[in-house]
Parts: C-alpha cells; sequence; structure tokens
C-alpha cells in the first residue's frame, strides 16, 4: 500500500514536471552546421566526413538533425565541439577554454588577454608536438596540424602529463 502510494507521488511529480516548456535553441542546427562548414563546398565536406552529400543538403534545407553517429563525424571533420554543433552551447572550437565566456566575434579580446594558464599550455602544445614528430609537423597539411594541435592541447589539460604526451605523439608518428 505504501509503495504504490509512492508510486502515484512520483509520477504525479514527473508529470507536472514534463508540462514545463522545453527552452528553444537560440540557434538551428543548420545555421550553425553552415557556420562549421564555413564555405566548403557540401560536396567536399560530406566526403570529409563521411556522409552523404543529400544528407547533409538535407540538414542545411529542412532543419533535419543528424543522429549521433553522424553528428559526431561532421564534428570531427569540422573540428568543432560536439556541444556546440548539437545544442550550441560551450566553446565552438575544439580544444578552446570552457572556462572563458564566448564572446561575439566582432568584439573579441586580442588574443594577448590570454590567462596565463592558457599560454603555457599552448607553448606546452607547441614543444610536446615538435617533440615528438619534429620536421615532419612543419611537413603536414596546415588543417592536420590545426587538428593535431587541438587535440594534443585537450590532452595537456593536466599539465605534468606533458611526457606522456610526447610519448604518445612519438608512438602515433
Amino acid at each position: 500500500m505504501v509503495k504504490s502510494a509512492l508510486i502515484s507521488e512520483t509520477d504525479a511529480k514527473f508529470s507536472e514536471s514534463s508540462k514545463r516548456p522545453i527552452r528553444k535553441l537560440e540557434t538551428d542546427f543548420k545555421d550553425r552546421l553552415l557556420e562549421a562548414i564555413a564555405g566548403e563546398p557540401v560536396a567536399a565536406f560530406s566526403r570529409r566526413c563521411g556522409a552523404s552529400e543529400s544528407l547533409l543538403r538535407g540538414y542545411l534545407k529542412n532543419g533535419n538533425k543528424p543522429g549521433v553517429d553522424h553528428l559526431v563525424a561532421i564534428a570531427d571533420a569540422a573540428n568543432v565541439n560536439i556541444e556546440w554543433l548539437a545544442a550550441g552551447r560551450g566553446p565552438k572550437l575544439r580544444g578552446a577554454s570552457a572556462h572563458i565566456p564566448m564572446i561575439p566575434q566582432a568584439v573579441a579580446p586580442p588574443a594577448s588577454t590570454f590567462h596565463i594558464e592558457d599560454i603555457e599550455r599552448v607553448e606546452m602544445t607547441i614543444e610536446s608536438i615538435e617533440q615528438g614528430l619534429g620536421p615532419r609537423y612543419a611537413a603536414m597539411p596546415v588543417k592536420k596540424r590545426a587538428q593535431l594541435f587541438a587535440a594534443v592541447y585537450d590532452l595537456l589539460l593536466d599539465m605534468d602529463q606533458k611526457e606522456n604526451v610526447v610519448k604518445f605523439i612519438k608512438l602515433a608518428a
């Protein structure tokens, strides 16, 4: 008897909370996708992310939303955060510090206003990549270097791990 009363009370609370409206996102997925593609031809971007061109055009034209697999592939190809791509929350670019609030690009502060911890991590990222890859890093295409930089920057959140990150880069090379 007590158990059914608890279930009824829980159901009533759930029923009331489910009536609250879902907050509308500030921008639509198709707008963020267009921004992530950044002027690249849809056909070229579709090849890079492994999704069909018609699927991407459906996202852009009809506002269709991707499943998780396609969302991850698109975010990887565009080098953007999945949460930003899916919901417009958090920093757009991977490796961007989540504790720095997003500022509209027109009024973004100059790079010299980075926090000292960020500068140290940027320096450590560059050093780690150069130690791990040597001259091969300079020979990489710019887009690959940027993707590698973002990945290593994220790995170095724990700055005591530089030696392990360098070993990892050497093994992966």
